[in-house]
């Protein structure tokens, strides 16, 4: 089966027509589009490795063929519609909850959003995964999403001299865990964050 260019995941419990009504910018003949609805899951994770309610995953393939033949128009379109789910994320209130036998605690300092993840395949084939802090205002999600996709598509341009794979060097990469990016509540700014950053603070 040829790989997505999107994958939109979302709870099986949301209205059926979710994925359609919620697609309907980057709708294209040429794109790859595949739509999950999934049943709730229990997860035995660290909270910023699990998923968000809502996930939605650009994929290789849309940067490296189906964006070069549908150029900037869609690319604008993405944008609109990426903008649309972090609406709907910052409107989900989720609580997160743990078994009495779970060793894993929860981080009463965490207020990274449990509602929504969106993950982005680089050059490499690593993973990144972006997180968004529900103590930021909407707009702060969206100038950040719209500078991090900046800097996904010169990544795909100008890779390996590009900002993005320079800003990851330093990190450990791992195939099975992706690379956490979060916003810094101060300057705004992306934040990277590699497995074992992640199980340190989880740690703690």
């Amino acid at each position: 089966m040829k790989k997505p260019d999107i994958v939109l995941v979302y709870p099986n419990y949301f209205p059926e027509h979710f994925g359609d009504s919620i697609t309907t910018d980057i709708l294209n003949e040429k794109l790859n589009l595949l739509l999950e609805r999934e049943e709730p899951k229990i997860w035995a994770s660290i909270e910023w490795a699990i998923p968000g309610i809502i996930m939605a995953y650009i994929l290789k393939p849309y940067f490296e063929s189906f964006l070069k033949e549908a150029g900037k128009d869609h690319y604008n379109l993405l944008k609109k519609f990426l903008n649309r789910l972090l609406k709907i994320g910052k409107t989900i209130p989720v609580k997160t909850v743990t078994s009495s036998t779970s060793p894993l605690k929860l981080d009463k300092s965490n207020t990274q959003s449990k509602a929504l993840s969106i993950h982005f395949e680089l050059k490499d084939g690593q993973r990144l995964k972006l997180l968004f802090d529900n103590e930021l205002e909407l707009n702060d999600w969206i100038n950040a999403l719209s500078s991090l996709l900046d800097i996904v598509q010169e990544h795909y341009s100008s890779y390996p001299n590009d900002q993005l794979t320079l800003e990851l060097e330093p990190l450990e990469k791992k195939s099975a865990f992706e690379i956490i990016a979060t916003i810094n509540q101060e300057t705004k700014e992306w934040e990277f964050h590699d497995y074992k950053a992640v199980i340190e603070k989880a740690r703690k």
